[in-house]
Parts: structure tokens; sequence; C-alpha cells
């Protein structure tokens, strides 16, 4: 269970470049399942992405730099680490 953190860092970490890699692949190319893939992996991140960003920060990662690899605001990012402390 340890490993997990590690992982979730290197996800992060590598993050950018596959968000490089999925905006370069061809939507025409994807079939309905995976479309249902991805909606479901959609749906347990976003149940996840709170936990994950809190322990980012908890571990220093900036706030800046994981709202720019997951390209979204500050302020979401901000939102979600709160929205995990609520629930602790």
């Amino acid at each position: 269970m340890t490993e997990q953190p590690d992982r979730l860092a290197d996800a992060l970490d590598n993050a950018e470049n596959a968000t490089v890699l999925a905006r370069e692949v061809k939507a025409d190319g994807l079939t309905f399942a995976d479309a249902v893939r991805i909606r479901e992996a959609a749906a347990v991140l976003d149940i996840a992405m709170p936990r994950i960003l809190a322990e980012q920060r908890a571990a220093g990662r900036s706030v800046k730099d994981m709202a720019r690899v997951l390209d979204v605001t500050e302020s979401y990012v901000h939102r979600l680490i709160r929205q995990h402390r609520a629930t602790q």
C-alpha cells in the first residue's frame, strides 16, 4: 500500500506528457467501448482527485504546478483540497 503515493506522484509527473499524447490521438479512432472505459475511469478519478491533490500538496507539490500539469485552474485545485480536508 505504501507504493500507491509513489505511483500517484509518478502519474502526476507524467501527466503533462500523457496530456500531449492524448491530444494527439484522433477522436475518429475511438470506439464505443473506448468511450465507456474512458467514462468509467473519469468517474473513478472524480472520486479520487481530492485525495490525490491533498496528498501531493502535503508532499510539497505546489498548487500552481498541479494546476498547470492537470490543465485546470488553481482555484479548482484549492477547492478539491478543501473538499478532501472537509471529509477528514
